[in-house]
């Protein structure tokens, strides 16, 4: 298919779009990871500690995926200079 509607900087817009948003969805899984760890080297019930571990091994889980589709975005970049464009006109709406 011609895409003659879309701006030409949709692709690495979007790009920067979606690896912004895996950066921030690992960095919360690392979060609750790291949480997850310290309230396991507490004193707390067999129970609690075995729901914690299901989390910890969840959120694991979680991350491997996240780091996958990550790859899979940075994959898709051909053009480092639209890719780094994307990304300044990303971080300058941030502000």
């Amino acid at each position: 298919m011609e895409y003659t509607l879309l701006p030409q900087n949709l692709k690495y817009d979007t790009l920067a779009n979606n690896i912004r948003a895996r950066e921030v969805e690992y960095w919360q899984y690392d979060f609750d990871k790291t949480n997850f760890i310290s309230m396991l080297a507490g004193d707390i019930s067999d129970a609690y500690r075995a729901e914690l571990t299901q989390r910890l091994d969840s959120t694991q889980v979680q991350m491997d995926k996240v780091k996958s589709i990550h790859a899979a975005l940075l994959a898709q970049i051909d053009d480092e200079a639209a890719y780094a464009a994307a990304v300044a006109r990303l971080r300058a709406s941030a502000e």
